[in-house]
């Protein structure tokens, strides 16, 4: 028999926090079937410690005529049942902190279980987000903006639109109907989280003891993140076709321009990062008198974009020493933004320049380019790409174009 990886929910101590009726109203629907595997549930009342222990076995081995709504549920429950969930859904889903205002003492799986009673739809949304930001595998355009752009209203429009838009393109792939692009919005954030099929599999499956073959559209969950803060669009899908076609349709329906996030893997802040004080030598590079890192915002994983900006000198040294700690802690940190001061050698002209991997650098464009473009060149600023430049604004954003 199959065991489930719910260790959390149906450890004795975890369901014995789940308060008794609201407990048995999450089951109820199941009543049948698990009193099937030996268990008659009371439909008021306490449970004994002998019901709870049986109780947890059967949730914890799932058999062939285990109802899947059970399955899902009890899923949801193991994956929220934690104090940082616990927080999540009780600030998100309204009227849910109402359920508990006479607990002295309230549990994590306690409120998730509550939470699913009382709001679904938006649960299995928030899993779904919890699920999908615990991926590492994302690419990242930066809005091709010198500040951040503003979403385009009513959003629920731009959704619907957004959502019939990749619809159209995962039924023309052959991947079937009923594309669902589901929306979160918060102050410092906009997610979607886009549910849609595959192309069709076969499966060798065990029916009853006789073998046979399942034909079947597996799902596919993927993420667009997009920070308000910064700029900045994420996405983690299956394919750089299916990355490409997100960003596009993101660009279109949120902001009016398919290319609000142009694509390319032209710029890089690793030097700072790999080579410290060395990513800012000026050696031959002749016009240059000296380059000053002036700010720099760092994306910490799970925090709030973190902008550490000085007009000491010595930025860098404590650029060395945030990465330095976050590292010893095993945070996942990286270099979102960087600017740079240029100073050139008749010592009366600076010029500024911003990075924003992996796809835009600002600048001014003037008889000062060229040296700007070698100085980021020779750093390793460019990934080895040719730059090719666009006018914006009387600056020049930088982006990807052929490979070099």
């Amino acid at each position: 028999m199959t065991t489930a990886k719910y260790q959390r929910f149906t450890n004795l101590r975890v369901l014995k926090s789940v308060q008794h009726d609201r407990l048995l109203k999450f089951l109820s629907p199941h009543y049948e079937y698990i009193a099937s595997r030996g268990l008659t549930l009371p439909h008021a009342g306490k449970l004994t410690d002998f019901q709870f222990e049986l109780l947890g076995e059967i949730l914890k081995a799932p058999d062939g005529q285990t109802p899947a709504e059970l399955m899902r549920a009890v899923h949801m429950v193991n994956e929220l049942a934690r104090e940082s969930m616990m927080e999540t859904l009780l600030d998100q889903i309204d009227e849910l902190a109402d359920a508990f205002h006479r607990d002295e003492r309230i549990m994590p799986a306690d409120v998730a279980v509550e939470a699913i009673l009382r709001h679904r739809e938006h649960v299995e949304v928030i899993h779904r987000l919890q699920a999908l930001n615990a991926r590492r595998t994302y690419s990242y355009f930066q809005a091709n903006s010198e500040v951040v752009p503003s979403l385009k209203e009513p959003l629920e429009l731009s959704r619907v639109s957004f959502e019939n838009a990749v619809g159209s393109y995962f039924e023309s792939r052959r991947c079937g109907r009923g594309t669902i692009a589901a929306m979160h919005l918060c102050e410092d954030s906009l997610d979607l989280t886009v549910s849609h099929g595959r192309p069709w599999q076969l499966q060798d499956v065990l029916v009853d003891g006789v073998r046979d073959i399942l034909s079947f559209q597996p799902l596919q969950d993927d993420l667009l993140h997009f920070n308000r803060v910064t700029g900045e669009l994420k996405i983690n899908a299956t394919t750089a076709i299916q990355k490409e076609m997100y960003r596009a349709s993101f660009g279109r329906f949120f902001f009016g321009d398919e290319n609000m996030f142009p694509p390319g893997d032209i710029w890089t802040t690793e030097p700072l990062r790999v080579n410290s004080e060395a990513a800012l030598s000026v050696v031959n590079i002749p016009e240059l008198l000296s380059a000053t890192l002036t700010s720099v915002t760092l994306f910490v994983a799970g925090a709030k974009p973190e902008l550490v900006t000085t007009r000491r000198a010595d930025l860098i040294e404590i650029l060395d020493e945030r990465i330095a700690y976050y590292e010893s802690l095993d945070i996942d940190v990286r270099i979102a933004e960087a600017r740079i001061e240029l100073r050139f050698i008749d010592g009366r002209r600076t010029r500024s320049v911003t990075i924003k991997p992996p796809n835009i650098a600002v600048y001014t464009r003037d008889g000062d380019a060229d040296v700007i473009e070698l100085f980021l060149h020779e750093r390793g600023f460019t990934n080895g790409k040719i730059i090719v430049p666009f006018s914006l604004g009387g600056t020049s954003v930088a982006r990807s174009g052929l490979g070099a």
